[in-house]
């Protein structure tokens, strides 16, 4: 549309003037416009129908303890992205190819106190290089793996399954809020009771998706970013592997602010009896060192335009389900993998 436009202008003015593609990439950068989809749902939200869900909310949860709420949801991650790969990357829809090897799934669960559980990641390979001399029962996130590094309901049972029986071991009855993605089974488990957002109102009303999926992807690319510097400043060329991801996965779900959590819960419309969180403002903590890194690699990327890059990405794939990828690997039933594949598939 900006091309064309420029051209009418253009002659208008009695210019010759091809308004190229080149011409539209420096246009973007001197005026700091970036090129966003509508991503999700929040394209087709209806604000009376959200409105009414929230009024539920409640009395939906009145019987349970601030604890004992969670809110669970998979989110794209392009784990190794820099900031000048940022405009190939942002709003691609990764369900194969080059880009998908960049990716992994990542599934955050909280409670209203901002209590995380143990986070999962999704890869595509069974065992990659960078795990081969470690114990992966140790590792401080359940690695699962497909290979399309999709969530899907084989997995998602898996899960469901030792949350409950943790809970149960505790002697916990927690409410689960999910949304209706392919991949979340409705189940009856003995001590989990599970709501499921109405469709098309999760952008709206899932309290991770107002702001903790989002500070999540700040603390990880900080990280990220830290280790790219650190390797510019000393000259070397270290590739950041699934190693370093799942590390920084586990250590950014754990400094997300118990604070902006329970901000994020209040947003959706989570008003319980024992929250004393009034100010929903300002729900994301700021970090200042971010905008710095990223100015170091490449200051054309706006720091929002890098954290988001892949908000679109999908998670799952609804014909995944009767294909012969669904194959899992959690961390409690590892085995050596002799698939080149699924080795080669990390060192790219």
């Amino acid at each position: 549309m900006l091309q064309e436009k420029s051209k009418q202008i253009a002659e208008m003015h009695g210019f010759d003037f091809k308004g190229s593609n080149g011409w539209l990439e420096k246009f973007r950068k001197i005026n700091n416009i970036s090129f966003k989809s509508v991503c999700g749902e929040a394209a087709s939200v209806d604000e009376e129908a959200v409105d009414n869900w929230k009024a539920k909310i409640p009395k939906i949860i009145a019987n349970y303890a601030e604890c004992d709420i969670f809110n669970a949801d998979e989110t794209g991650l392009f784990y190794r992205v820099l900031p000048d790969k940022t405009m190939a990357f942002k709003n691609e829809i990764c369900t194969g190819g080059k880009i998908s090897k960049e990716r992994l799934t990542v599934l955050l669960c909280t409670n209203m106190l901002g209590e995380f559980e143990r986070s999962f990641v999704i890869g595509k390979a069974k065992r990659p290089r960078a795990f081969k001399k470690l114990d992966i029962n140790n590792f401080p996130v359940n690695w699962f793996w497909n290979k399309k590094a999709w969530m899907t309901t084989e997995i998602m049972t898996e899960w469901l399954m030792k949350f409950d029986n943790r809970m149960g071991q505790n002697i916990r009855k927690v409410l689960l809020f999910l949304d209706n993605a392919a991949p979340h089974p409705h189940l009856k488990m003995k001590n989990i009771e599970f709501v499921f957002f109405p469709p098309n109102m999760t952008s709206h009303c899932q309290p991770l998706d107002q702001g903790v999926i989002h500070q999540f992807k700040k603390l990880y690319r900080t990280q990220l970013l830290r280790k790219a510097v650190a390797d510019l400043d000393a000259n070397s060329s270290q590739p950041i592997n699934m190693l370093d991801a799942i590390y920084w996965v586990s250590s950014s779900t754990k400094n997300i602010q118990p604070e902006t959590v329970k901000k994020c819960f209040l947003r959706s419309g989570f008003r319980h009896r024992d929250n004393n969180v009034t100010d929903v403002d300002d729900l994301l903590t700021p970090i200042e060192e971010l905008g710095n890194l990223i100015k170091v690699i490449d200051n054309t990327i706006t720091e929002n335009d890098y954290i988001t890059l892949d908000d679109c990405v999908e998670t799952y794939d609804a014909d995944i389900e009767n294909s012969s990828d669904t194959t899992s690997m959690s961390t409690q039933n590892e085995e050596e993998s002799s698939d080149e594949e699924n080795d080669w598939s990390e060192d790219q």
